[in-house]
């Protein structure tokens, strides 16, 4: 049986993005478990609850050593591009991220990047 990574369909467009954000100055990390500590006072050893993943975080430091971080999101297909805009700028305003993007692969409809300018997201398309 292959690791969970490699037989996930949208694992070599998470592989390509990073080698991108890698080129441009980011380290990175892949599929990132986002969650929350259950007791936030710390009371009782509740553990964290797990909210979703991040599919590629980049990090990066400046000349001036500010801290960017960029959260994207890996679809393959063509279904539900606005919805996955929607709740990647919700994940990236929870995570706090300076920017994000949403990576598909196929057709992306004509609508929807305007949707993503308006939610400052970045929208592209890779075969």
């Amino acid at each position: 049986m292959a690791p969970k990574n490699l037989s996930e369909k949208d694992f070599r467009l998470k592989t390509q993005l990073r080698k991108i954000l890698w080129c441009q100055g980011f380290t990175t990390r892949i599929d990132v478990l986002l969650g929350y500590d259950v007791d936030p006072r710390g009371r009782a050893r509740a553990g964290r609850a797990a909210l979703t993943d991040l599919d590629v975080l980049a990090i990066q430091q400046d000349l001036g050593f500010r801290i960017h971080t960029t959260v994207s999101e890996c679809k393959s297909g063509n279904e539900r591009v606005a919805e996955n805009l929607f709740w990647l700028s919700g994940v990236a305003k929870f995570f706090g991220a300076d920017s994000a993007a949403l990576i598909r692969t196929g057709h992306i409809p004509e609508h929807t990047p305007m949707l993503a300018r308006w939610a400052y997201l970045l929208l592209h398309g890779m075969i």
